[in-house]
């Protein structure tokens, strides 16, 4: 005897399928997919509008310096207020406020110490403490300190918390990735500090190639696509902070697959 399935129950069993795939493929180690309408977010031209160049932070292993500080560049500039940050002074007030005596040359440095040491002494001009590749950190002049004192007022949203200030490591989602879009819908760029293959290495379409040691970099989130024929439904454009000669004139990709099993941290910083 056939029996005719009821229109009513396809619904629930179509639900139930899907459910199990999906529950498959969590089982089997597949990394899930963003489920978001398709869209194309950039923030790349309005960083070339402000003229804000790709910096390099050289020998240093001040890579989480360098991309919070280009977040601050950024919202100073459309603030009307465009200046060359210094790294240098970053490092010192991040020292200063930790009781710390990082360099970057054997470890790097907290999102939060760095945030820490923007709230308590500002953001100086790098003409008035210049960045230094290499050696000790130096202090900053009293006049430097008066200047930095004039811009202070910043804020720090964490997505996933950092590795150096917590105590359980968090996991990105696919909530995180939702929620970071929505951060640089808003022109928010966002800081991360992900699992970094050697020399950065690029496959043939500019997107980051292969896992490295974790912590790895950090880098500025400045754009993203959503598109499900990209591994984990879409990518993140990120900038760099090794010069215009890495990826292209300094950005590359990363796919949402790529971030949720490398990321480290995420962050965005603000003034307010």
């Amino acid at each position: 005897m056939i029996h005719v399935m009821k229109r009513s129950t396809l619904p629930f069993l179509i639900f139930i399928i899907i459910a199990i795939i999906n529950l498959v493929g969590v089982v089997n180690g597949k990394t899930p997919v963003v489920e978001m309408a398709e869209e194309n977010v950039s923030l790349v031209p309005l960083y070339e509008k402000l003229g804000l160049e790709i910096k390099n932070q050289g020998h240093r292993g001040s890579c989480e310096i360098f991309a919070m500080l280009d977040v601050l560049e950024f919202h100073l500039a459309k603030r009307g207020q465009k200046i060359n940050v210094s790294e240098q002074f970053a490092m010192w007030a991040a020292n200063k406020v930790s009781h710390k005596s990082v360099t970057g040359s054997s470890r790097g440095f907290s999102p939060q110490d760095i945030v820490d040491g923007i709230k308590q002494y500002g953001i100086a001009r790098d003409e008035s403490m210049p960045y230094k590749d290499k050696g000790g950190i130096g202090r900053p002049s009293k006049e430097t300190l008066a200047d930095a004192a004039t811009r202070k007022n910043a804020a720090l949203t964490l997505f996933v918390s950092d590795p150096w200030s917590s105590k359980n490591q968090e996991k990105a989602t696919i909530n995180t990735i939702k929620a970071i879009c929505g951060s640089i819908k808003e022109e928010n760029p966002v800081t991360i500090g992900i699992d970094w293959p050697s020399g950065g290495k690029l496959d043939p379409n500019g997107f980051l190639h292969g896992y490295g040691i974790k912590p790895g970099h950090a880098v500025v989130l400045v754009g993203y696509v959503v598109n499900k024929r990209y591994p984990g439904g879409g990518y993140f454009i990120f900038r760099n902070s090794w010069g215009k000669k890495y990826g292209e004139n300094g950005y590359a990709k990363i796919t949402f697959e790529y971030f949720l099993n490398a990321v480290d941290q995420a962050s965005a910083v603000r003034l307010y």
